[in-house]
């Protein structure tokens, strides 16, 4: 059994009454009538296909690493400048 989610759309009136009526015409609810129409649109068969792993990790870049500079030195240049105006 598919897990189903409550959403929100915003659509034009006339594009809402005509789902309204088109539905009622093929004996479905709006609900399943737009759930219908998603699923074909996108292709329900290639949403059970595994989704491909993203390329992240696999480029490293040679660069220097960032030198780190420890929060209260941050502080301590900090007051140091407040203090010296």
């Amino acid at each position: 059994m598919n897990t189903l989610y409550r959403t929100t759309i915003t659509i034009p009136q006339k594009i809402y009454q005509r789902t309204k009526i088109r539905a009622a015409y093929s004996n479905k609810s709006v609900s399943r009538f737009i759930s219908d129409i998603l699923a074909s649109a996108i292709d329900i068969e290639q949403l059970k296909k595994p989704i491909p792993p993203l390329p992240f990790g696999k480029y490293a870049f040679k660069e220097k690493q960032a030198e780190t500079y420890p929060r209260e030195k941050i502080y301590a240049d900090h007051l140091r400048r407040k203090i010296s105006r």
